[in-house]
């Protein structure tokens, strides 16, 4: 048996390993090798705009030889390197706004997405087709409902063989994938992609084609929605516009908050946006310092001066002269200086909340305040209008999943709920947008039903796998994949020698994209 490569490809990013044995730890199961992302750049002549592979893909005659597609580093070079203008970036493993309005006519962009897993399996993973050895286990981005899953698996089969001389190809389903990387073989996946979310029920490491859905509302949205709030922003205006105006740019404002809101979305260091709870949310009771408060009536004095209750006050002072003028001095001067220790505390916090990002268009290092945590209300609070979504947000769309399934499974997938997706990165997400699904939970927990969950959980990555503690569920599916390897290829994956007998129709015969 080769050894495998372990590819999982979302509509922005692809991560990927090969080699299970170089794993340092005694799982045998290593982190990511490879991460670039899913796009390819195009260079323009004479100033006329290019066509992506997607339009002209009808057409044998016209596609463009690998060697012209930028992808990976090269890309990143010649957009940093390069007059932007020049270069047309295309994301083909992305779903498509005309997709997602419905057109099934539009074509998939295969030629560029081969493209990419070319330069993915020659620079990346160091094996170029012509001497390829390496068997592909393939985790392909979630699909809609209406495409054609044989179609696609396919498609897939003869790139695999044909352009990228594996020996051992086979497909893992992202929802399987996802939850095999958190240790469930069934629950919930919650795929947040650029232009939707995409949400999967998998009964027994089978996946419920029946009963997924679709929450028209994404990545995309949460980035625009940002950028108007950053817009509104006084202190961020100022800089930016003198900044515009100092170096002549043409960039606009708006322009720039957008690339502000990206810059704020894609920063490494994940800690930096907290997404709030539900108002009202148990959870968010969690953190509180515990300190009894009665003793010796310090802190609760000082709660009472801060909250500015003049009766309160009053009452509070009457009932000290009690105990003697000169212990009531005493509390009333150490409420006063725990009150007033509170505040500036309370005010160095807020001033705390602050972080900084670099506007790299303009060179420009500017701070950013509480506003950042908002990014992603889209997600999880009902807006009119938005630029790519609808009203629905992504709890919703969860529970109206679970109404198609049997009620006997549904208490048992609400128990394994798996956030993936590039937004899974931060840590909060998932705990606020499932927040929000308390209102739909029983009132009495105590009270069993198979109609109405009394409780859900959110599965997070095991601490069991080393090379994994510690990271967000956006890598999930390649965990998943890789514990799973060795028995797909030893059982699902097809070979060769299959593929020369059936056909791209050999994949039936093994995995199936479900």
């Amino acid at each position: 048996m080769s050894v495998p490569a372990m590819v999982v490809v979302d509509g922005r990013s692809i991560i990927a390993g090969r080699d299970l044995r170089t794993a340092s730890n005694s799982s045998g199961v290593p982190a990511p090798a490879v991460s670039i992302k899913s796009r390819y750049g195009l260079r323009s002549t004479e100033g006329e705009r290019v066509e992506s592979s997607q339009t002209i893909s009808h057409n044998e005659d016209q596609q463009r030889p690998l060697s012209s597609y930028l992808v990976g580093p090269a890309l990143d070079d010649a957009l940093t390197r390069d007059d932007s203008n020049s270069i047309e970036v295309f994301w083909p493993f992305e779903e498509c706004a005309q997709q997602r309005d419905g057109n099934r006519d539009v074509e998939i962009d295969w030629r560029g997405r081969e493209a990419i897993l070319h330069h993915l399996f020659t620079y990346q993973l160091g094996q170029p087709p012509r001497e390829n050895s390496t068997s592909l286990i393939l985790v392909p981005p979630p699909t809609r409902s209406f495409v054609n899953s044989n179609a696609l698996l396919a498609k897939y089969t003869q790139l695999a063989f044909e352009s990228l001389n594996c020996p051992t190809f086979a497909v893992l389903p992202w929802p399987i994938a996802s939850l095999f990387g958190v240790g469930a073989v069934t629950g919930m996946v919650v795929h947040i992609g650029s232009l939707s979310t995409e949400i999967a029920v998998v009964v027994e490491s089978t996946v419920r084609t029946d009963v997924g859905g679709c929450v028209e509302v994404g990545r995309e949205d949460c980035i625009r929605h940002l950028a108007a709030l950053l817009s509104k922003e006084a202190a961020l205006q100022q800089p930016i516009r003198a900044e515009i105006e100092g170096i002549k740019s043409s960039r606009t404002v708006d322009q720039v908050m957008r690339e502000l809101a990206e810059a704020i979305l894609d920063d490494e260091d994940h800690s930096k946006v907290v997404i709030p709870l539900a108002a009202g949310s148990k959870a968010a009771d969690i953190g509180e310092s515990g300190q009894q408060e009665e003793e010796e009536g310090v802190l609760n004095v000082a709660k009472i001066l801060v909250s500015g209750d003049s009766k309160t006050i009053q009452q509070f002072k009457e009932s000290k002269n009690k105990k003697g003028a000169a212990a009531n001095a005493a509390a009333q001067v150490a409420a006063e200086k725990a009150a007033n220790e509170r505040a500036a505390q309370a005010a160095a916090e807020k001033a705390a909340d602050v972080q900084t990002y670099r506007i790299a268009s303009l060179d420009l290092e500017v701070k950013v305040g509480p506003v950042r945590h908002r990014a992603c209300e889209p997600l999880y609070l009902a807006f009119d209008g938005l630029a790519f979504g609808s009203s629905r947000t992504v709890q919703e769309g969860m529970t109206l999943v679970m109404k198609n399934l049997e009620p006997s499974y549904r208490q048992t997938v609400w128990e394994s709920i798996v956030f993936t997706g590039e937004l899974a990165k931060f840590p909060s997400l998932s705990y606020a947008v499932t927040s929000h699904l308390n209102k739909y939970l029983l009132s009495n927990p105590e009270r069993e039903t198979e109609e109405q969950p009394n409780h859900y959980r959110i599965l997070r990555m095991p601490e069991y796998y080393p090379e994994f503690k510690n990271t967000s569920t956006n890598v999930a599916p390649f965990l998943g994949v890789s514990v799973a390897a060795k028995a797909i290829l030893n059982g699902q994956a097809v070979s060769k020698t299959d593929y020369n007998q059936f056909g791209p129709a050999a994949i039936y015969r093994g995995a199936a994209l479900e």
